[in-house]
């Protein structure tokens, strides 16, 4: 072995500054630089790869997310129409019972007109067809001073058909055509008949 160190020794000449010192196979150092490039790259795609996953892992639990709040947000929709739909149930009952308390509210005004319009008051002379209508005719007396009289119409209320003084409570009076009316201290008689 010897022989051929001094066989590769004598091959480099006595000057150069390679001489004894190893050479290097340019095939070797292609090699080397591959590998290294190879190392580096492959280096370079796990990171990217490792990047990815934890984008993609993210992105994932991201979507989960925006999924779980859509659900949620379709629920409470579902909510909401529910809600309409019953708002709008209620709107129509209510829409009818309006509608029936239009028509009560129109059936009490009329009785009020009617019995405002039939109501005598007390201390008036009222002649049946003329100022009153002919029927039967009530008033709650407080005092034990009332007095009522139904006389014949013309007469100067001297002709009576029928009257009373001092009755305490519900009173009831009926008159007729040709007939007139007047009460003191009775109260206001209201139609009843």
């Amino acid at each position: 072995m010897s022989g051929e160190a001094t066989a590769d020794q004598s091959a480099v000449p006595a000057g150069s500054q390679l001489a004894g010192k190893k050479s290097w196979n340019p095939l070797l150092l292609a090699l080397i630089a591959a590998g290294v490039i190879a190392v580096v790259a492959l280096v370079a795609v796990v990171t990217l790869s490792v990047t990815r996953v934890n984008e993609t892992t993210e992105l994932r639990e991201a979507l989960e997310s925006e999924q779980d709040r859509a659900e949620s947000l379709s629920g409470q929709l579902e909510t909401y129409k529910d809600r309409e739909l019953d708002l709008i149930e209620r709107e129509g009952a209510v829409d009818t019972r309006e509608a029936e308390l239009d028509r009560r509210e129109t059936e009490i005004s009329t009785t009020e007109e009617r019995v405002a319009a039939t109501t005598l008051k007390d201390g008036y002379v009222y002649t049946v067809g003329s100022t009153m209508e002919a029927g039967t005719y009530q008033a709650d007396a407080t005092g034990s001073s009332c007095y009522w009289v139904v006389t014949v119409s013309g007469t100067n209320y001297s002709d009576i058909v029928e009257n009373d003084y001092g009755t305490m409570g519900s009173i009831t009076v009926t008159v007729a055509a040709g007939q007139d009316f007047r009460s003191s201290d009775c109260g206001d008689w209201t139609k009843v008949g």
